[in-house]
């Protein structure tokens, strides 16, 4: 009897080879058990670690922006990503270009130098997916956050909540409003390039049934680029009047002004870009 595995083996009767195979599996076997023995003395002991975050003023909980009702944000059936002041304020964040660093699946366009225009998800810009207070807000400008308490974008099919609109998203921003807390701030900015911008910040409660707010702003900046120029300037003043225990009327107005030299971008030549020095503007003056 021949053995093709074990060529050198077929001498052997046939009782001692299968004496000889039963002794190689018994071997393997125990020296699996013994590898199982092993693994198990050398697990480590369950570890369980508990704390909190020593600073967690970048956490928003609720919000009432998507269902105009106060709700838990996990409740909230889109991913919902929100920019408050806090973080606002450590990151010296100005526009919208700003915030959409911290927000992702969404990044932001050139606009042709003259708008904001966000991307969302990798599709076609979508300038009109913009709200403040939860009122669609379409024109096409630069959006300043001077007057800005936090930016919510909210990602994911919408129709359930918003309906018209929202290509893949929606950006939503909560302005400053008079809230019976006293505010008083001014940030002044200075820089290179005669960058130069002040905003302020002042809220006052008249009584238990009235409050204030006023927020402002003033720049006139430029860049390094020749003829580069920013002049904006706006202000936004809110009235709150509480009615009752459960009704309260927030009335504002906002007058914003933003006028630029609108950069157009380097012109090509024989499909390649213009070869111009850094400092080149290419427009058509201020818009």
């Amino acid at each position: 009897m021949q053995s093709d595995r074990f060529p050198n083996l077929a001498p052997i009767p046939l009782l001692l080879r299968v004496v000889f195979a039963t002794a190689l599996t018994g071997t393997a076997a125990h020296a699996a058990e013994q590898d199982t023995a092993s693994m198990q003395e050398a697990s480590l002991p369950t570890v369980t670690i508990s704390g909190r975050a020593e600073n967690d003023s970048y956490t928003v909980k609720r919000t009432t922006s998507a269902t105009k009702t106060d709700t838990v944000i996990r409740d909230i059936p889109q991913s919902i990503t929100v920019i408050n002041q806090a973080l606002i304020k450590d990151q010296s964040m100005q526009s919208m270009a700003d915030v959409a660093r911290y927000v992702p699946g969404i990044g932001m366009a050139n606009g042709e130098g003259n708008r904001d225009s966000p991307i969302f998800r990798g599709s076609t810009s979508a300038s009109g997916d913009f709200y403040i207070d939860g009122v669609r807000d379409d024109v096409e400008y630069y959006r300043d956050l001077y007057n800005v308490e936090r930016v919510e974008a909210l990602t994911g099919p919408s129709a359930m909540i918003f309906g018209r609109g929202g290509s893949g998203g929606v950006i939503n921003r909560v302005i400053k409003q008079a809230n019976w807390s006293t505010a008083r701030e001014i940030d002044l900015t200075l820089g290179n390039y005669r960058n130069r911008r002040a905003v302020i910040d002042i809220g006052q409660p008249i009584n238990d049934n009235v409050a204030v707010r006023i927020t402002g702003l003033a720049e006139d900046s430029g860049g390094y680029q020749r003829n580069a120029k920013i002049e904006r300037s706006g202000i936004n003043p809110t009235v709150a009047v509480r009615f009752s225990k459960d009704t309260t009327a927030i009335f504002g107005y906002e007058h914003f002004e933003d006028k630029r030299a609108a950069d157009r971008g380097v012109p090509s030549l024989r499909g390649l870009p213009l070869d111009v020095p850094f400092t080149a503007f290419f427009d058509d003056g201020l818009e």
